[in-house]
């Protein structure tokens, strides 16, 4: 269930008064210190659990990614779940600077709010080097690590990777939606991206008053001129505590990848989900909770 202590934080504003994303329902900060982050609280139907576990979405996602995932009771019996929006994303508040350093920070704020001082913490592909920044940053604070097809890695020097996501913003960052309904942006995701499962994923990001739209969540102009510290990745030391990464089928990450910055990773920590892409929690949600729940037992048997 949603806790009654840990309320979403909401954002005020008079949504029919709203013309333009961001003079009317955006919060933009000054200071990085200010940042505030859209946040979830899902307490564990077992009375007896103490723990937390953060999830971390991933670029142009959201909290609502995880939220699946996170209820199921293979997870939540084990853990109390935070689920969160990162700057420029979703409900969070916007800032110009976007980098790994700063991102890191937010989460530690953010659990110092909720008074979590030791967690666990999963991020998918963006949120995977959030994840592991924080661990790296901050390892006193993390009690397992798991990273979903994510890697501590400068992603650019994956060609195909990059042209995927810079064609993926360079069109959505031209669109003028506002007033739009969502079947019109809807309708124009589908044609200008014609790949599967993008379009709606995109739509998420779109911020609505009945069928019309009013702009866009996440700060796509920001977001659009980091994305060379989004694909990169900058050393803030080792963890050394327990990490996992979850990989899909076919992705060319190996223990190489980590052993850097994770010492005691060995070649079981690293699974690759048959049949799944970059989202493999999208795509095989079944092995997805397997893997993190037989990773939660041996970090509570320790």
């Amino acid at each position: 269930m949603i806790s009654s202590r840990f309320l979403t934080r909401t954002l005020n504003l008079n949504r029919a008064s709203c013309t333009s994303l961001y003079r009317n329902f955006v919060t933009k900060r000054e200071r990085n210190e200010d940042v505030e982050l859209f946040y979830q609280v899902n307490e564990s139907p077992n009375p007896g659990t103490n723990k937390y576990m953060f999830f971390v979405h991933g670029f142009l996602g959201n909290w609502m990614n995880w939220r699946s995932i996170s209820s199921n009771k293979n997870i939540s019996m084990k853990r109390h779940c935070v689920l969160f929006d990162q700057r420029n994303h979703g409900d969070s508040d916007h800032h110009p600077q976007m980098d790994y350093g700063v991102m890191s920070d937010d989460f530690i704020r953010l659990a110092d709010k909720l008074n979590i001082d030791k967690f666990t913490v999963l991020g998918h592909s963006m949120g995977g080097k959030i994840a592991m920044a924080t661990a790296c940053k901050y390892p006193d604070r993390v009690d397992g690590l798991m990273m979903v097809d994510s890697a501590p890695i400068d992603y650019n020097n994956f060609d195909r990777y990059i042209s995927e996501v810079i064609g993926i913003v360079d069109v959505i960052k031209e669109y003028k939606i506002e007033g739009m309904t969502k079947k019109e942006l809807l309708d124009k995701l589908t044609k200008d991206l014609p790949i599967p499962g993008i379009p709606f994923f995109i739509m998420k990001n779109v911020e609505s008053e009945g069928t019309k739209v009013l702009g866009w969540k996440s700060n796509m102009e920001v977001l659009a001129k980091n994305l060379e510290n989004i694909f990169d990745f900058t050393d803030f030391g080792m963890y050394d505590g327990p990490a996992k990464a979850i990989l899909a089928g076919r992705s060319k990450m190996n223990l190489l990848d980590y052993d850097y910055y994770f010492p005691y990773m060995k070649q079981e920590d690293i699974v690759y989900i048959e049949g799944a892409g970059h989202w493999v929690h999208a795509d095989k949600p079944i092995e997805t909770i397997k893997q993190i729940s037989s990773f939660l037992d041996e970090i509570d048997q320790e």
